[in-house]
């Protein structure tokens, strides 16, 4: 198969030797897996899933990170083994660490997560000895001069 700009100059007799040119082929590309990515079967996608760790530094997963899709789930280690976090909307992250409350708190035996900003935030924090994974979906990339859409399921 022939590179997308080969492709594209073939179609539409646009000259893609510009390195603007290049760089706006570039972005449609990779709009088009993410637009085509938002609208696949769950399934699908967890197949594809990327797994991401959260340390002590930042302390936080940066879900405005281009190559972060939906998150399926979140866990930490509380010193022997991964629990799930649940979920606790964001207007509640300051009652995680109060232990009056019986329906938010949180500890290393029951752990929760929470996202504002585009950050994802687990509580307890985790730690270097005892990190937090996301699986999440990964955005594909593309780019103009290839004729493969890095991390696009093949079934897609």
């Amino acid at each position: 198969m022939a590179n997308f700009d080969a492709q594209v100059k073939s179609l539409t007799g646009i000259d893609i030797s510009n390195s603007t040119i290049q760089g706006y082929l570039t972005q449609w590309l990779t709009d088009g897996a993410r637009e085509v990515t938002n609208v696949m079967p769950q399934d699908i996608l967890e197949e594809h899933a990327t797994k991401t760790e959260i340390d002590s530094d930042p302390g936080y997963l940066d879900l405005s990170n281009a190559s972060i899709g939906k998150v399926f789930s979140v866990s930490r280690n509380d010193g022997s083994k991964f629990r799930v976090c649940r979920k606790v909307p964001p207007s509640y992250y300051s009652r995680l660490s109060d232990s009056t409350e019986v329906m938010y708190f949180a500890d290393t035996a029951d752990p929760a997560y929470y996202i504002l900003n585009k950050q994802l935030h687990v509580y307890p924090a985790s730690t270097d000895a005892q990190k937090a994974e996301v699986i999440h979906a990964t955005i594909p990339t593309a780019v103009y001069n290839s004729d493969v859409i890095t991390a696009f399921p093949d079934e897609a």
